[in-house]
């Protein structure tokens, strides 16, 4: 069972106060669109097989023009961020002042299925024997070799993730672990097996709440009980959430959750279902985060 035991609970279960939540409301108005171009999903990336995501900002004028467009962060491809620009450049806003946005853009496949190669399976075992052997320093630069020297997918690059917040979490780093694990759990955990996802989930609602980011827990916590099986995992932090959710209850808007974007939008190539492709499935069972032999098997 996943008992936390923490102490911080009953300390905001006792302290917690309107002044401990302070609240801000949401500084992203709504955009209304005149002119919205999808992004083209790149043939490169196609015939590789390959999905990936985008976080960009940008400008809108005065006008409803953009300007400024920029990459914040991706999984890594040049196609899908040029295809992400190219895209957000040519859009057009019903807007009276200028204020900055930001939009996140996610290439997938209809079928999803696991995709971890053997090389990148091999390495990532090799990565966490170096944390438990405490070779922290060691542990990092290899896991900056396997993203600067490998074409990672978008699975192995959220499961790279999820090794530098165990990094991070050794090291006492609680901020870092979480900024992980959020990139980890990027479009609601696609890029990851189920059971993976929803442990995720309730170590960033802990974490978050430990650092003061109700909007962004009470977020998580609605993402991980959805399922009963999240419900399970979430029983011992429900009356934790439930305090929280009292202080909200009735009061201004809260700030928005994490990387809140003025803009998702789902770039879905279509692929025919062919014999022992889709071997990921929704509930597919996985091993625990914290293992230094993860139960992810490599692709053939």
């Amino acid at each position: 069972m996943y008992c936390w035991q923490f102490g911080w609970i009953l300390v905001l279960l006792t302290a917690l106060s309107a002044d401990a939540l302070a609240r801000t409301e949401s500084q992203s108005a709504n955009l209304q669109f005149i002119e919205q171009i999808e992004p083209e999903y790149p043939i490169s990336e196609r015939k590789r097989s390959r999905e990936g995501w985008v976080v960009l900002s940008y400008i809108v004028n005065s006008d409803g023009t953009v300007a400024a467009a920029t990459i914040d962060d991706s999984s890594g491809s040049d196609a899908f961020e040029a295809a992400a620009l190219a895209a957000v450049r040519n859009w057009r806003f019903e807007t009276a002042e200028a204020r900055k946005a930001n939009a996140h853009f996610y290439f997938v496949y209809s079928q999803r299925r696991l995709r971890l190669s053997r090389k990148f399976f091999s390495r990532n075992a090799k990565i966490h024997a170096l944390i438990n052997d405490g070779k922290l320093d060691d542990a990092k630069v290899r896991i900056d070799e396997i993203r600067d020297n490998s074409a990672l997918n978008a699975f192995e690059l959220a499961y790279s993730f999820i090794t530098e917040g165990r990094v991070a979490s050794e090291r006492g780093d609680q901020v870092e672990q979480l900024r992980c694990f959020r990139l980890a759990m990027l479009n609601q955990g696609r890029w990851l097996k189920r059971e993976k996802y929803l442990k995720l989930l309730y170590i960033a609602v802990v974490l978050e709440l430990q650092q003061q980011d109700y909007a962004s827990a009470l977020h998580h916590y609605a993402l991980l009980t959805e399922s009963s099986v999240g419900a399970i995992i979430a029983a011992d932090i429900e009356a934790a959430i439930q305090a929280v959710e009292l202080q909200f209850e009735g009061g201004p808007e809260s700030a928005p959750p994490y990387m809140a974007a003025n803009i998702e939008m789902l770039i879905k190539h279509e692929v025919r279902s062919r014999p022992g492709l889709d071997d990921l499935r929704e509930g597919y069972p996985g091993g625990s985060i914290d293992e230094s032999n993860p139960q992810e098997q490599p692709a053939q």
